[in-house]
């Protein structure tokens, strides 16, 4: 009896669960944070990102609605060390004063146009578009 006792003991210590029977369940594996990976329309910018998402929002300032064409541009954000670019994006500062205008810079493919990213002016952020995202279904924020 007291080696079962020890045996459930190690088992619920590790992490794993038992069944009435004594057989070991394994525990449920922690789920590795999904890499993101996006494109231009064209093709000629892709990305992957390698690390976790730290924000993901709206935003529906002057400058993100003229830069995109939308009304409400949906974005995630991640650490620029965790970005890889595969292509030279042209960048883009526009003197508006709006919001995101006053506090980044745009990037977007030379060729076609389509808007993929804006970093803030310190560089420690970049927010990808969500609709450049190859599975867009990570974009998920919290409601408000």
């Amino acid at each position: 009896m007291w080696i079962r006792c020890c045996a459930l003991l190690a088992v619920l210590w590790l992490g794993g669960q038992v069944r009435a029977d004594d057989t070991q369940v394994a525990a449920p594996k922690k789920e590795e944070p999904k890499m993101l990976t996006g494109r231009c329309h064209c093709g000629h910018i892709t990305y992957e990102v390698k690390g976790p998402i730290v924000n993901q929002s709206y935003c529906d300032c002057q400058g993100c609605r003229r830069a995109t064409g939308t009304l409400k541009v949906p974005f995630v954000t991640v650490l620029p060390k965790d970005l890889k670019i595969t292509g030279e994006p042209k960048t883009f500062r526009s003197p508006s004063g709006a919001k995101c205008d006053a506090h980044g810079v745009w990037l977007f493919c030379p060729d076609c146009g389509t808007h993929l990213f804006w970093k803030n002016n310190d560089g420690e952020h970049m927010d990808i578009f969500v609709g450049t995202l190859d599975d867009p279904k990570v974009f998920q924020p919290k409601a408000e």
